[in-house]
């Protein structure tokens, strides 16, 4: 049922995500076609990503990164899938079959290399791709 004027919570929701949506892009462009060896090594970059790395991947790795009972710990050098930026990259975007979903529809493209930037910066690596 609409209320006043046509209020409905959905329409209200939509408007609400949508401006989420629109902020996010907005703080995210300042980062856009930089290359993830860029990105660690500015300081904003690397905070949006732990922002990003709190808010979707700590549930699974721990809000330190050093892992749970199956579940990798990200701040060490022993990486399964292989560490360096490239991989660390397709595993954030395309996740592992079986393992760990893809977070490139929930991140975004900037989101996820922001996420790479920060998941090396614990065991002292710099992003090097690009």
């Amino acid at each position: 049922a609409k209320g006043t004027l046509g209020w409905t919570s959905q329409r209200q929701f939509d408007a609400m995500q949508a401006e989420q949506e629109r902020r996010s892009q907005l703080m995210l462009a300042q980062f856009s076609g930089k290359t993830p060896a860029e990105l660690a090594h500015d300081p904003r970059a690397v905070a949006v990503g732990r922002n990003l790395f709190a808010n979707n991947c700590a549930a699974c790795h721990g809000s330190d990164g050093r892992g749970a009972p199956g579940f990798p710990n990200v701040t060490d050098t022993d990486w399964l899938w292989g560490g360096d930026p490239e991989m660390i990259e397709a595993t954030i975007r395309d996740g592992r079959q079986g393992v760990m979903t893809p977070w490139i529809d929930v991140l975004g493209a900037q989101g996820v290399d922001d996420v790479v930037a920060h998941v090396m910066s614990p065991s002292g690596r710099k992003a090097t791709t690009g």
